[in-house]
């Protein structure tokens, strides 16, 4: 009887160690997943940071490039209105350049049929 004691006895010890690394080995492995949770959690986060300052100076950048389309836009109609109106000049001064050649032209007939 005392042998059937101490081999439950041992079987006990046996169990109970098997259940104690079986515990402490689930203890490992979930210390480790949390720890890697962190990890992965710290990453997105700083992802999600650099992906912020991204944006925002996307954001800005689209700002500069609207602001500089609308400039480009006030120049060309200004450059515009400027080139028609230097047409125009320029055709008013071929208008008074023909009429004076027809006035010379006119004036040296007369002159060589007196």
């Amino acid at each position: 009887m005392c042998r059937q004691v101490s081999k439950t006895l041992v079987d006990m010890q046996i169990e109970m160690n098997r259940l104690r690394e079986e515990s402490e080995a689930s203890k490992f492995e979930t210390t480790n997943r949390i720890l890697q949770m962190e990890i992965s959690v710290a990453e997105s986060e700083e992802e999600k940071k650099r992906l912020m300052h991204a944006a925002a100076a996307g954001t800005e950048k689209l700002v500069e490039a609207e602001r500089s389309e609308r400039e480009m836009v006030d120049e060309f109609d200004r450059l515009k209105a400027y080139n028609a109106a230097l047409a125009a000049a320029h055709q008013k001064e071929v208008n008074n350049t023909r009429a004076i050649l027809c006035f010379f032209t006119i004036l040296q007939c007369v002159q060589q049929d007196t």
